[in-house]
């Protein structure tokens, strides 16, 4: 009777253990994950060595026509507000920039990993109603998301196709971390700001 009742108790906390970790989001990506791009991507452009000495006065376009990144109009935005704080004007009008300016985007993406010490959900057809996903059981688990962002930016001469400038930003990563123990217990680590 014990050992019953010891399994119905394991059965009930697979399934509320099973169904607390469900990804619920109705766009591309979670808030989570949009986060950690462009937290990273902010972090990587301002450390970007740009100043007045190299662009101030002067005007300029962006070409991003090589950049295909997550979160790509944030990054664009980002690289403006990094050059009009280095004096430089965003060209208005039709006229030539004085330099023209070249983003790079060595890296700007999420990497997942999990770790798991129990029993994985396993799928299971059942005939004439598709398939169900046993819930997972586990002692110990461990999801990790981690953002990694790193942007380089050139500038030249629009007229000339002179180097202006040449920049490579220092590497950025944040991460956010779930754990579950026991079933019943969980909680999560991040180095993202709040409220996450």
């Amino acid at each position: 009777m014990r050992f019953f009742q010891i399994l119905a108790t394991l059965m009930v906390a697979a399934v509320i253990s099973g169904c607390a970790m469900s990804r619920t989001t109705t766009t591309d990506r979670t808030a989570i994950e949009v986060a950690l791009l462009t937290q990273t991507a902010s972090e990587a452009i301002r450390s970007l060595p740009i100043t007045s000495t190299d662009m101030g006065s002067k005007s300029y376009v962006i070409k991003d026509d090589a950049v295909a990144a997550p979160e790509k109009a944030f990054i664009l935005s980002e690289l403006h507000d990094l050059l009009l704080g280095a004096d430089a004007l965003v060209l208005v009008g039709e006229n030539e920039p004085d330099v023209t300016v070249e983003p790079r985007i060595n890296f700007a993406h999420i990497d997942d990993d999990k770790f798991l010490i129990g029993i994985p959900a396993v799928p299971l057809p059942v005939p004439g109603a598709g398939t169900f996903n046993t819930p997972e059981i586990a002692l110990f688990a461990m999801d990790t998301q981690k953002g990694r962002s790193r942007i380089s930016l050139y500038g030249y001469e629009s007229d000339t196709g002179k180097r202006v400038f040449n920049a490579t930003a220092t590497p950025s990563e944040h991460r956010f971390r779930r754990y579950r123990f026991l079933f019943f217990f969980s909680f999560r680590t991040t180095t993202l700001p709040d409220p996450f």
